[in-house]
């Protein structure tokens, strides 16, 4: 989840509201659905993420699931998942909406201009 968040740049929220259908093996793009605009977009996928998904099930189902098999929670996932990791890799202030400043960033490195790279991010304007 966290090579997604880093690479395409979707809100936390998002992220855990995406289904397995929401990914698209064959164009590797991720349909962002529940947006904070309302708007759906279509987000690259890059490969070796997309390798890292598990797709082999139902498409209505959670794409990032609990180790109960459920939906994850965003406010549980922080506190049990990202916050420890962040304080082990020494980045206590890193969070988790940063990754979507990482994931601009992946994005102009590849040749994407800030106005270009702004769908992918669903930011209003370019900062």
């Amino acid at each position: 989840m966290v090579w997604l968040l880093a690479t395409c740049g979707p809100r936390i929220g998002e992220c855990v509201a995406l289904n397995v259908g929401d990914v698209n093996r064959r164009t590797r793009r991720l349909r962002v659905r529940e947006s904070k605009n309302g708007e759906p977009r279509d987000v690259p996928i890059p490969a070796k993420v997309l390798a890292m998904l598990d797709l082999d099930r139902d498409r209505d189902e959670p794409l990032f699931v609990s180790s109960a098999g459920y939906r994850l929670d965003r406010n549980r996932w922080s506190a049990r998942v990202w916050r420890p990791a962040r304080e082990r890799a020494g980045f206590p202030d890193l969070h988790v909406h940063d990754l979507r400043h990482t994931a601009a960033s992946i994005m102009i490195d590849a040749g994407a201009t800030p106005r270009t790279s702004r769908p992918h991010s669903a930011t209003s304007r370019p900062r």
